[in-house]
């Protein structure tokens, strides 16, 4: 007679577990809602999760969200799917259909996708009163990210990668957690057949058209064959990035805090001052007051970063001028840098 194995103690959910304590620092007790799209990676999130909640010390309270993105005719059968796992599970499950408007274009339905989902999954979440929501993000995930921000040009910034754990939007207080991030992108389908358990396939995934899918099918199996452990290297060297830019993003917090406000709004720093900061550590400066003054952080790009620090350092260069996103300007002059809010601000 064979025994069924048991979800909390496979080495998944051993990992899983491991995060939650070291690196989500989840609370006992937390209300968790566990973003479930029906893929493999997500269900096996779900059943792990399940199978710790019991566990004493932990006492955590679970429930199931699922975004319906209506994009698919696979979709309404992936929300039946997750529903009966809920009920299986006995979790309360949630639920949001995404609206498309008619005028939203059509090459940016990805990243409009990406917003909306986490729109609807903080929805939820605060429907339920969950302080925590999860998703199944995993090593091979970090590694797409990683070589993603890479080919864009990133700085240790970018390749920090994915976040164990962060605020799903900057006021909120709601925190996301990646509990499966040090997992290999292997496991969850081998962790769920273990279990006899089913889960669906994206069919969209394997669509190579999309970047992050050709380095998902195409570069990243190549690295792995020549370094199997390419995965949970991209987790080690994220982690390394973020502490990285931390160090960095302090050094330019004390650099910013010399900046002082001008009578019209711009915000004025001392060259020389801004000369003698290290290279890194004053781009993260130039960063922080573009931002104070209107930019927005997201379109802050390496290249305009690494122009702008360039000008300040040289002692031979005249005035120069930098328009940045948002309308704000950065003006280096022979004695300061003066960062200029857009008009009407």
């Amino acid at each position: 007679m064979s025994v069924a194995p048991d979800p909390a103690h496979d080495p998944l959910a051993e990992a899983v577990a491991s995060a939650l304590a070291r690196r989500v620092r989840l609370p006992g007790g937390a209300r968790v809602l566990v973003a479930v799209s029906g893929g493999a990676d997500s269900v096996a999130l779900l059943r792990a999760l399940a199978g710790l909640a019991p566990r004493r010390g932990w006492g955590l309270r679970l429930a199931v969200g699922h975004v319906h993105h209506g994009l698919r005719p696979e979709a309404e059968e992936e929300a039946r799917f997750v529903a009966g796992l809920a009920a299986e599970l006995e979790l309360p499950a949630l639920e949001r259909r995404l609206v498309w408007s008619a005028g939203e274009a059509k090459e940016n339905r990805e990243a409009a996708a990406r917003r909306k989902r986490y729109a609807a999954l903080e929805a939820m979440a605060r429907e339920w009163r969950a302080g925590w929501i999860a998703t199944a993000h995993h090593a091979r995930d970090q590694l797409e990210t990683v070589l993603l921000r890479f080919l864009r040009g990133a700085t240790a910034r970018g390749l920090r990668g994915l976040a164990w754990r962060r605020r799903i939007a900057p006021e909120s207080e709601l925190r996301l957690i990646r509990p499966m991030l040090a997992v290999s992108g292997d496991e969850p389908r081998r962790f769920l057949r273990a279990l006899g358990a089913s889960w669906r396939e994206d069919p969209t995934n394997a669509d190579t058209s999309r970047r992050r899918a050709a380095l998902r099918h195409e570069l990243i199996p190549a690295l792995e064959r020549l370094a199997p452990e390419s995965p949970r290297r991209a987790v080690a060297l994220a982690d390394h990035m973020r502490d990285l830019a931390a160090l960095l993003a302090r050094e330019g917090n004390r650099l910013a805090s010399r900046a002082t406000r001008e009578d019209d709004g711009a915000i004025r720093l001392d060259r020389a001052a801004a000369r003698g900061a290290p290279r890194a550590a004053l781009k993260e400066t130039l960063r922080r007051l573009a931002t104070e003054a209107g930019a927005p952080a997201d379109r802050i790009g390496a290249r305009p970063l690494a122009a702008m620090a360039r000008a300040i350092r040289d002692p031979h260069g005249g005035r120069r001028r930098f328009e940045l996103a948002g309308g704000v300007t950065v003006v280096v002059e022979a004695e300061a840098v003066r960062v200029v809010p857009p008009r009407g601000r």
